[in-house]
């Protein structure tokens, strides 16, 4: 999901740029993934809106470095 303060059209395609920090455990990378909007929301009491991404074409090192991201970060 990505917050931002435009509404994005349904089925867009987007290119995202996602910088990854270097850690002790992961040198620090630059990943460039395309993805379509599947779902725009405006938030409640907010002029942001939520929407919802399903990348595409993802290789094999991508996706691994995807998911490294969401073990970090979805519960913060």
């Amino acid at each position: 999901m990505l917050i931002g303060n435009k509404e994005l059209e349904i089925n867009q395609v987007l290119t995202l740029m996602i910088e990854i920090k270097q850690t002790a455990e992961n040198p620090a990378a630059r990943l460039t993934l395309p993805a379509r909007v599947c779902w725009c929301k405006k938030e409640e009491y907010s002029y942001n809106f939520k929407t919802g991404v399903e990348f595409q074409d993802i290789t094999k090192q991508n996706r691994k470095a995807i998911e490294v991201i969401l073990k970090k970060y979805q519960f913060e």
